[in-house]
């Protein structure tokens, strides 16, 4: 006779096939490795235990959507509590890829430094810095990690230059409990506390 299955499709008793892997995300939660939205997914049945694995190696694989207006995909990804009223396409120009996956990896040099060795740095490994539509991506992906640690996006440089004549990127931030979509100067260089969101060439 069959086992009954619950309404998401799972067997009312889990297989010792299931246990490993559910014991080794309950693990990860504890440490604050995944995300909510992994737990989310893994709740819904969705088979999160692959990207699970990626984000442990430091990689995530996300898809990423470069057709929509820059004010949509702020509103409707990032639900952020502040966003700095420069970010506007006018002002950074969207390059318009083809959607799809890519695969994304958070630098952390562990040292003060600036944009231009940070951006060499990650293209020694065939990377390159993110732009916005993919740290908007990875900001609805991963909600709680730049409440962690600013990340910086690199790939996203302003047309127009501020009022000391520098130009700025945009920056994934918290500040306590909220989650900012900021500016830094892309010439100020960056203190040892920053991220930087990269994506494979």
């Amino acid at each position: 006779m069959a086992m009954a299955k619950n309404r998401h499709g799972l067997a009312g008793k889990p297989s010792l096939d299931v246990l490993g892997p559910l014991q080794d995300i309950i693990r990860q939660a504890r440490e604050g490795k995944i995300t909510g939205l992994q737990l989310q997914l893994f709740a819904e049945h969705k088979n999160p235990f692959e990207k699970v694995r990626s984000v442990a190696d430091g990689l995530v694989r996300l898809f990423v959507d470069y057709t929509r207006p820059l004010a949509n995909m702020i509103k409707e990804d990032g639900r952020f509590d502040y966003v700095n009223s420069d970010i506007t396409e006018k002002n950074f120009q969207i390059n318009r890829r083809p959607n799809g996956e890519a695969e994304m990896k958070v630098y952390h040099f562990n040292r003060d430094i600036d944009s231009d060795e940070a951006i060499r740095e990650m293209d020694k490994e065939g990377y390159r810095p993110a732009e916005l539509p993919e740290g908007l991506a990875y900001a609805k992906a991963n909600p709680d990690e730049q409440r962690k640690y600013p990340i910086v996006l690199l790939g996203s440089l302003s047309v127009w230059r501020g009022f000391i004549g520098d130009r700025r990127v945009p920056c994934l931030c918290g500040v306590g409990v909220e989650r900012d979509l900021d500016l830094g100067w892309f010439c100020g260089g960056w203190d040892s506390r920053c991220r930087f969101l990269a994506v494979r060439k």
